[in-house]
Parts: structure tokens; C-alpha cells; sequence
């Protein structure tokens, strides 16, 4: 695991782009499995799956601001980095 450790961007990329994928199935009313997803990419990043969350958590922080619909049930925290803001307005 990284505690304490700061965000790379290719992590966040690849945090933003599953949150937008899930977003887009939500939308489309495909089944979602937030709490795989979030432990498929823990696993991966070798963070904790409450991490990712809490990213997700910045992202709809983001996009909220930005008059974007968000995922429900990751309700915007406002402390997303100037990096996970430039990730999210670019891939979102």
C-alpha cells in the first residue's frame, strides 16, 4: 500500500477514467459495481480502496463545479488537487 504517498497522474487518469466509465454505464442504466471497481483499482495503484473513493469523492467535487452531472453515492468533498482538476476537465 502508499499511505501518505501523493497522486501520480497516471494513477489519477486511470481513477478518472473508471469514474467516468462508470458514470456513462449509470446513464445508461447498466449495472454498476462501485465497490469491485474501487477494490480493482486499489489492488492495482497499491492504495486502499478508501482512497479511491475519496478520489472519486474530488472528481464529483469537479465536476459539480463545473455544472456537470456527478456519480450518486460519491458526493462532492471540495479538496481536489489543481492536478485532479486538470485530469477530470480533460478527460470528462
Amino acid at each position: 500500500m502508499r499511505p501518505g504517498k501523493r497522486w501520480e497522474s497516471d494513477e489519477l487518469e486511470l481513477v478518472v477514467e473508471e469514474y467516468m466509465r462508470m458514470l456513462a454505464d449509470i446513464r445508461s442504466q447498466k449495472p454498476v459495481n462501485k465497490l469491485a471497481t474501487a477494490r480493482s483499482l486499489a489492488e492495482c495503484l497499491g492504495r486502499t480502496r478508501s482512497a479511491v473513493e475519496y478520489v472519486w469523492g474530488n472528481i464529483s467535487y469537479v465536476l459539480h463545479t463545473n455544472g456537470r452531472e456527478w456519480m450518486e453515492g460519491e458526493p462532492p468533498r471540495g479538496n481536489a488537487s489543481k492536478l485532479l482538476t486538470q485530469i477530470v476537465t480533460r478527460l470528462a
